[in-house]
């Protein structure tokens, strides 16, 4: 795990009339991502929700292909030299998302960047947290290695096993 941080030092109410006592949001800085922001952040606004994970998963890339192992040593060494670049944008995005659920009444936040998998991560986090709702967009910006190996999207439709609301 890259980091976690939590953003409030008072615990979650206890489930006070919300709908959803605890949210995962995934965000990767897509256009669809910012719509379920969007999502998340009206249902804070209506009281609907009382706690939310943002999270950002930085894929592992080399790890992603199939490739000589001169080849996969050279790229796992360009790899780790922009995870920490990667990583970074990971958590600006998530204080980005915060300051916008803040402002529309959200109150007790988590952010986590994680390295892995996408679609693993973001169920075990939703399994780790007993989230009653995964909330994230329909796309994301997974490309050519998205389109190859199946959505992340429909990975975690098929595997979790809490709800899931995939945002257009």
């Amino acid at each position: 795990m890259l980091g976690r941080r939590s953003v409030d030092v008072a615990s979650p109410a206890a489930n006070d009339g919300a709908m959803f006592k605890t949210v995962v949001l995934a965000l990767d800085g897509s256009e669809h991502a910012e719509r379920a922001l969007q999502a998340v952040a009206e249902l804070a606004g209506d009281g609907a929700v009382d706690t939310i994970h943002l999270l950002n998963v930085v894929p592992p890339r080399a790890s992603e292909m199939v490739l000589s192992a001169e080849s996969y040593i050279e790229i796992e060494h360009a790899y780790v030299a922009t995870l920490g670049y990667e990583t970074d944008l990971g958590r600006e995005l998530l204080v980005r998302a915060n300051q916008k659920l803040k402002a529309s009444g959200a109150k007790w936040i988590q952010e986590h960047v994680i390295s892995g998998d996408p679609a693993k991560r973001i169920v075990d986090l939703a399994e780790e947290v007993d989230a009653d709702l995964i909330v994230m967009g329909r796309r994301g910006l997974g490309g050519f290695t998205g389109a190859l190996l199946g959505s992340v999207t429909r990975r975690v439709q098929h595997e979790a096993s809490t709800a899931v609301l995939t945002v257009v």
